[in-house]
């Protein structure tokens, strides 16, 4: 079967068949730039995911996220969507407090309605979901406290906009099949032989960390200096090669560390030149 020439648009790429969205796929693994995609047939369901959101393929493939079998799209892409909206009216973000008394706040207004909707997260919060001093919650909280009062404010305002879509910031504080809001804690009855008595001045054996936890730190890492300088994952990909002529996939995690640390200070230096 013959494939028709993907045409070029003002917006890029215009894909109208399965069969162009498994061509442009191929490419896409190919490139290296979306190493978090298991294949290319969960790289298609990112970019029919946004189409049904209005997004060009490449704005899908950035900024869409498969995070324990769910699609999530980050914080600043679902912000972006809802301004875009005629829906929107406007949305004011802020926060308030110092410490632990830092509290971040949002208010969105639609068009269609009179009242505005507001939502807050703060410190007080994030202890009680037991994210407060964990992962990014301790690298960056206060960029993690902003993206959980968007996540709710946007979706309490404009879920028709949204078409029930989640933060990936959100998702990823969800532990797999137990946080999230549909699971119910089943009564387990445990049948597991009582570990043996240790001895007076037994050490008790260390825990071994999960796997890929430091490379998901530095993934997350990543994530957040991306959105917050306005960077293409294209840039840590050039770094990388120009340093070590490796891929993200390939590198240690040594040389990623270096890497974004290159790339922030760049990004800082520059936004202070300007």
């Amino acid at each position: 079967m013959t494939i028709r020439a993907i045409q070029v648009a003002g917006r890029g790429l215009e894909l109208t068949s399965l069969e162009q969205m498994q061509q442009y796929a191929d490419v896409l693994r190919k490139s290296g730039v979306v190493r978090d995609c298991k294949n290319a047939e969960e790289l298609i369901v990112r970019i029919q995911y946004g189409y049904e959101l209005g997004l060009t393929p490449m704005q899908s493939i950035q900024n869409i996220s498969n995070v324990n079998g769910r699609l999530t799209l980050w914080g600043d892409l679902m912000l972006a969507i809802v301004q875009a909206s005629p829906k929107c009216e406007y949305i004011k973000e802020w926060g308030e407090g110092e410490g632990e008394d830092y509290v971040r706040h949002i208010e969105c207004k639609r068009t269609d309605r009179e009242a505005p909707t507001q939502q807050s997260w703060g410190v007080d919060d994030d202890k009680r979901a037991g994210l407060w001093g964990k992962g990014t919650h301790k690298s960056y909280p206060k960029r993690m406290l902003q993206m959980r009062a968007r996540s709710f404010g946007l979706r309490d305002a404009f879920p028709d906009v949204l078409r029930g879509a989640i933060a990936t910031e959100e998702a990823q504080d969800y532990r797999e099949g137990v946080d999230s809001p549909k699971h119910v804690e089943a009564e387990v009855v445990d049948e597991t032989p009582p570990a043996p008595q240790r001895e007076p001045g037994d050490e008790p054996p260390e825990e071994q960390p999960a796997a890929e936890t430091t490379r998901d730190r530095i993934r997350a890492r990543w994530v957040i200096v991306r959105t917050e300088y306005n960077l293409d994952d294209a840039v840590l990909v050039g770094e990388l090669n120009e340093r070590t002529g490796r891929t993200p996939t390939d590198a240690t995690d040594g040389e990623l560390t270096t890497a974004i640390d290159t790339i922030e200070k760049r990004a800082i230096a520059a936004l202070e030149d300007f």
